[in-house]
């Protein structure tokens, strides 16, 4: 008899302690200057920061200006027959394949994530002159078409 009469009491505590451990989804707490999700929407776990919002430090920062002083950072002055200012990217009548777009692609963050004023000053000309560059169809950078050479592939008008 004993047994029976515990049982209630047993249930109605069980209940108390289940319907407390029942938590309300906290809201994620706004970084005012970034704005994630608004509600109802879930917060995102990581909120993509703007540009410049972070800068390298120590060992990161020690590679950056390894690249800086290397290879990327000078790659014209050892490459001068390519990257030079002969080259078809920079307006020239030298070479006009991807090499120079991909170092830029590589030195134009590098020098803006350091702040270096002359490897900036250093990729603008390419920027500026990319951009100048397109045309009415919407294409841009070096127009000069070489002509079709089997087993060559740089024809400008069939790749």
């Amino acid at each position: 008899m004993k047994n029976i009469a515990i049982i209630p009491l047993l249930m109605i505590g069980l209940s108390y302690t289940a319907t407390g451990q029942v938590k309300k989804k906290q809201k994620a707490p706004q970084v005012p200057q970034f704005t994630g999700n608004r509600a109802p929407l879930y917060q995102k776990p990581y909120i993509e920061l703007p540009l410049g919002a972070i800068a390298p430090q120590g060992w990161l920062k020690t590679m950056l200006v390894n690249q800086k002083e290397g290879a990327t950072g000078q790659l014209d002055k050892l490459y001068p027959l390519v990257m030079g200012p002969r080259n078809g990217w920079l307006g020239g009548d030298g070479d006009q394949w991807e090499r120079g777009p991909y170092w830029i692609d590589g030195l134009l963050p590098l020098a803006y994530i350091l702040k270096d004023t002359m490897l900036i000053a250093r990729v603008k000309p390419w920027v500026e002159w990319t951009i100048k560059s397109q045309q009415p169809d919407g294409y841009f950078g070096p127009s000069r078409d070489y002509p079709y050479e089997p087993g060559i592939q740089r024809d400008n008008s069939r790749d």
